[in-house]
């Protein structure tokens, strides 16, 4: 198994974020983005400054578009709270232990739970755009075959 760098995984939170803003599979690339996050966020190694300051842009940018996904007034909070939570655990990474030590104990465990909440919901909507899309894949063929038994 190939190690990924924390580089690498820094790079590619704040590309699938930044992706999310770019309206198509929002919601896929958003999981994605969070998903690498939590997984940088648990390594030992710290992201720079430069980093940090990539993934809290692309957060900010994919805001509006991951927030429109959500239309239930409580979805759309906890949507705000996973994003915000994203910026934290941004900001998190970066921090040497010492740093980090400062804060309350139940920071870093909050922001990763509502970064999850945010991810699972997400990942829920790209699996249903998944399913929808087999399911219009089945319907077109059904009129396609359809269409050829009535001109044959």
């Amino acid at each position: 198994m190939d190690l990924i760098s924390i580089d690498d995984t820094a790079a590619y939170a704040a590309d699938e974020i930044e992706k999310a803003a770019g309206g198509r599979d929002v919601a896929w690339h958003m999981s994605n983005g969070i998903e690498a996050m939590q997984r940088g966020v648990q390594e030992r190694e710290l992201i720079s400054a430069p980093q940090r300051d990539s993934i809290v842009r692309a957060t900010i940018i994919a805001r509006d578009d991951v927030l429109s996904l959500f239309s239930n007034p409580e979805d759309r909070r906890l949507a705000a709270n996973g994003m915000e939570a994203i910026i934290g655990l941004a900001i998190l990474w970066g921090e040497p232990p010492a740093r980090r030590a400062l804060r309350h104990p139940h920071v870093r465990p909050d922001l990763e739970a509502y970064a999850r909440v945010l991810r699972n919901r997400c990942h829920d909507l790209a699996l249903l755009d998944e399913v929808k899309s087999r399911a219009d894949d089945r319907r077109a063929g059904l009129v396609q075959k359809m269409l050829r038994e009535a001109s044959a």
